[in-house]
């Protein structure tokens, strides 16, 4: 009931909220048209939730999906479901890494957590032909991707 002057210092404290997906619209700036589009999960969910309604999807497709890998053993097979429904051209594999270790120390995932078999089936969604880059990425600090328009 007082107001919070600080963030929590331990996770319990913190409040949970609703979990989200977003569609995100970069737009030209001169016709106001989507170009860019960004599909982004902040946790995995059973189809239909967190599904892009085929209207907006017929408007314009995904460009790069953002899916979240933490407690991905929650939902059967993600992220193939979402990643078939968007059809993405790219995506980024997120929330993967272990935020609870301090940043000074080497990057791991999540206890638990299964980053081969999370790629594995985001190659199973995203196949690409022999000899052609990969659509999908682990990000690692400090690596950039460019993902262009069509």
């Amino acid at each position: 009931d007082a107001d919070v002057c600080a963030p929590p210092t331990k996770a319990p404290d913190w409040k949970e909220g609703s979990t989200l997906a977003y569609l995100i619209d970069f737009l030209d700036p001169v016709s106001g048209v989507p170009e860019f589009r960004v599909y982004y999960q902040d946790a995995p969910f059973d189809a239909p939730i967190s599904h892009a309604h085929p209207d907006l999807l017929a408007e314009k497709s995904v460009d790069l999906a953002i899916v979240n890998g933490g407690n991905y053993e929650q939902v059967a097979d993600h992220p193939t479901p979402i990643l078939s429904a968007l059809q993405p051209r790219f995506a980024i594999l997120g929330h993967w890494e272990n935020f609870f270790r301090p940043q000074d120390q080497p990057i791991e995932p999540l206890p638990m957590l299964d980053t081969g078999e999370l790629l594995s089936r985001m190659e199973a969604a995203m196949p690409v032909a022999a000899g052609e880059p990969p659509r999908h990425w682990l990000p690692l600090p400090g690596e950039d991707h460019v993902f262009p328009s069509e």
